[in-house]
């Protein structure tokens, strides 16, 4: 049993007296590492499309990408696609991440899995547009 395993983020205002609502998925996806653009758009880390259960072994299987969406929770957009991209054998899971003041860069770090060994990067992600 792993409750904590599926991961979602909610919006809420704790003086406003409404119940926190979900935003994206959280039944069998992970979701986590938020950040608010100056846009006012969400960028996060998420494991939908991706097979996932979870359970307690969830760090032999996960995989994330950076997602990016409104803060309502609405367009929700991929906007990297490191598993789809990577060799049989081979998994990402994007974690911590910040955004520059101006929206057009996001500084991340993304571990690698190969053949059950894990390598730490560092990468810098440039916009075309501030997210």
């Amino acid at each position: 049993d792993c409750r904590g395993c599926a991961l979602g983020l909610w919006e809420w205002s704790p003086g406003a007296g409404a119940a926190p609502v979900a935003v994206t998925s959280h039944a069998s996806t992970w979701n986590e590492h938020a950040d608010l653009s100056p846009e006012g758009r969400i960028v996060w880390i998420s494991s939908s499309g991706e097979p996932f259960t979870p359970n307690n072994q969830w760090g032999k299987t996960l995989r994330t990408d950076w997602w990016i969406m409104n803060a309502s929770g609405s367009d929700k957009r991929q906007i990297t696609f490191f598993n789809a991209n990577s060799p049989a054998g081979t998994r990402a899971i994007c974690a911590e991440s910040a955004l520059n003041s101006t929206g057009m860069e996001l500084v991340g770090t993304i571990d690698v899995i190969r053949d059950g060994v894990s390598t730490s990067q560092v990468v810098l992600l440039t916009f075309k547009r501030p997210v």
